[in-house]
């Protein structure tokens, strides 16, 4: 359980921060942000950060911890990297969902939509 809780509130949001980061700087690199990158302006980049955090970060932890302490506790060690790969996919693939639902980049998402059972 120390591994779960030190991957989810240490690791977690210094990757997560670090992802978001470089999606937004694709972004405007790829056309898709206004002209104005955060990147160009810390102070804003750090703001936008924080006022994301508490919307991505419950969704998160919700399916990272439990899938995590499955991982640790029951998987033998040889299966334990197939079933992160799994989940993650199956987390990249709701996050993708969220962001194109709301068919606006994720530097202007108000909060995520996790979508339940259809």
């Amino acid at each position: 359980m120390k591994r779960v809780l030190l991957d989810q509130f240490l690791f977690n949001p210094a990757f997560m921060a670090l992802r978001l980061t470089f999606l937004w700087s694709l972004e405007s690199v790829g056309g898709g942000g206004s002209g104005t990158t955060l990147l160009e302006n810390p102070s804003s980049l750090v703001l936008q950060l924080v006022g994301m955090f508490p919307r991505i970060m419950p969704p998160t932890w919700a399916l990272w911890i439990p899938a995590l302490f499955i991982n640790f506790s029951y998987l033998p060690l040889k299966y334990q990297l197939l079933y992160t790969n799994m989940v993650s996919l199956v987390w990249n693939v709701i996050f993708s969902y969220a962001e194109a639902k709301r068919g606006k980049p994720m530097q202007e998402v108000d909060e995520i939509i996790v979508p339940g059972p259809a």
